[in-house]
């Protein structure tokens, strides 16, 4: 068996192709019983998806990188974060989905 996974971000979509979210590909890896994939997104998180099942095969075209991850680092959003630097000021609404989206993230792991 043979499957497809894409971020729906993608240009094209085929019936017998699984897209979604980053969420819904790494799910979907994790709970398929296939054991080849064509990974059509950003590297980095194919790499990811590679290492968390060496038993799976990944076939991925890799030629992109997502420019503005790669300048996230651990020690940059641990300063900006105690020195309260970068404010956004959200509508309450959009705070409290947001707020839930996060405990829902957290709880995962």
């Amino acid at each position: 068996m043979r499957l497809l996974v894409f971020s729906p971000n993608s240009s094209h979509c085929f019936d017998d192709v699984q897209s979604g979210s980053t969420n819904a590909m790494i799910k979907h890896v994790d709970e398929t019983k296939a054991r080849r994939f064509l990974l059509l997104t950003e590297c980095s998180m194919g790499d990811n998806i590679a290492v968390a099942h060496p038993e799976k095969e990944m076939l991925r075209l890799c030629g992109v990188r997502c420019p503005h991850m790669v300048e996230i680092t651990l020690e940059d959003t641990l300063k900006a974060l105690q020195n309260h630097q970068y404010v956004v000021e959200l509508p309450r609404d959009i705070r409290f989905r947001a707020r839930q989206a996060v405990k829902r993230m957290i709880a995962i792991g």
